[in-house]
């Protein structure tokens, strides 16, 4: 299953550098003028999930496969690029193309870079912004009428260390990547074993069968059943055996609704 989502808002605002710092690259270039984004810049960021580590250390996991989240740098939006101005409607085609976006907005003051409308006012932005959306929708809307009428989608122990300076639980980045999960309504089951402890991405309200055939289709198709521990009863018993001993793995069907954190094993025949 894969997602993403774009950073969207006026040019010259940070918009490349957000990306770059997400994705731990310098892939887009971050310069001072308007427009230094033509093309969309397109990365991959990990969703970090505190549970997957606690999991793979219960579970002595070789390796942790975090969710992945597709970011997209989209071209700065001026007022009236509904119309063509700036660099116009092909940049709101990009937006288009995601599934949700981040409305990045420019709250600092620097004399030595400029501002499209030569003053920092983030409320009057994201207004500029928010309403050439809405015309460019009000757009696409209107072509598609005559259709519808017709007929009638750094290195991980340093940031760690840095973190725990300061008391806190992830970072800034960490954050941003995660509320953009979020808005996509999406939630995280995990599977483990010695090999590998990995997350998994579902929508909100999925089945057992659906969250297995993002695994693979064939464990889909030849859904038996899910073996389903909670996040909570796995870290409190310490193992998969012992959660057994315990009576706290669930056998689950396929109409079951996945929990956000539930540890699945599944069964299927082909």
């Amino acid at each position: 299953m894969s997602f993403n989502c774009g950073i969207v808002g006026l040019p010259n605002i940070g918009k490349s550098t957000l990306f770059n710092a997400l994705t731990e690259s310098s892939a887009a270039e971050a310069a001072n003028y308007p427009f230094c984004t033509i093309e969309p810049n397109i990365g991959k960021i990990s969703i970090k999930d505190q549970r997957l580590k606690q999991i793979a250390a219960i579970a002595g996991s070789e390796k942790t496969i975090y969710n992945q989240l597709e970011v997209v740098d989209i071209a700065g939006l001026v007022k009236g690029a509904s119309k063509g101005e700036g660099l116009g409607n092909k940049f709101l085609s990009h937006i288009r193309e995601v599934d949700a976006i981040v409305h990045l907005l420019r709250c600092f003051t620097d004399d030595d870079i400029s501002h499209v409308h030569s003053k920092i006012d983030p409320i009057s932005d994201a207004e500029v912004v928010e309403m050439e959306l809405i015309l460019a929708d009000i757009d696409s809307i209107e072509k598609r009428l005559p259709q519808l009428e017709k007929k009638s989608k750094t290195s991980e122990e340093e940031k760690q260390s840095f973190l725990s300076e300061f008391g806190l639980q992830e970072s800034g980045l960490d954050g941003v990547a995660r509320i953009m999960y979020e808005v996509l309504s999406m939630i995280t089951f995990f599977t483990v074993g010695p090999k590998e402890a990995r997350a998994w991405p579902v929508k909100i309200g999925s089945t057992a069968d659906k969250a297995a055939g993002v695994i693979h289709t064939d464990f889909e198709k030849g859904f038996i059943k899910a073996e389903t521990i909670s996040f909570a009863d796995y870290i409190k018993y310490g193992s998969e055996s012992a959660c057994k001993d315990a009576g706290k793995i669930r056998f689950e069907g396929r109409d079951y609704i996945v929990q956000d954190g539930d540890i699945m094993h599944f069964r299927f025949n082909v």
